[in-house]
């Protein structure tokens, strides 16, 4: 289940909570020699990461084991 925005936090022993330290979760979208990071939403976050666009590159075409 995705996590949702609320006004208040509900009430009742059933709840628990989590907080999210770890910042953004993107993926490297590499096409060619042309390099994307993208957000869980498809967003376009390349602009806001250049160091991670550029080291991308260098690094192993596919993580997959």
């Amino acid at each position: 289940m995705m996590a949702v925005p609320a006004a208040e936090l509900p009430d009742g022993s059933q709840w628990s909570y989590e907080v999210k330290w770890d910042g953004y979760r993107a993926q490297i979208v590499k096409n060619g020699r042309s390099v994307s990071l993208a957000s869980r939403n498809l967003k376009d976050i390349t602009t806001q990461f250049i160091a991670v666009a550029e080291a991308a590159p260098s690094r192993r075409e596919s993580c997959r084991g």
